[in-house]
């Protein structure tokens, strides 16, 4: 804790070091979770803490996710069949 001298008051000056979030990086409050159906197919989806302070970045990141894995799927098989 630093202490500046004013002229007529001293201040008090606090210091914290931030932890840097990484760009694009999951949020704490979401998480991934692995779905069995009776099949025995398994599914992972992503899950939102509904008690999350950014409820809505939470849900906007797994939407953006979940397009994201969408679009590689569909192109994997795009590619697949006409053989790329």
């Amino acid at each position: 804790m630093l202490h500046l001298i004013g002229e007529e008051q001293m201040t008090e000056l606090r210091i914290q070091k931030v932890k840097a979030v990484r760009a694009g990086a999951r949020p704490e409050t979401v998480s991934m979770k692995t779905v069995v159906l009776e099949t025995g197919k398994e599914f992972k989806v992503f899950s939102a803490n509904s008690a999350s302070p950014n409820l809505g970045g939470d849900l906007l990141y797994a939407f953006k996710m979940s397009v994201e894995k969408a679009r590689k799927t569909q192109k994997n098989r795009r590619d697949s069949l006409h053989g790329n």
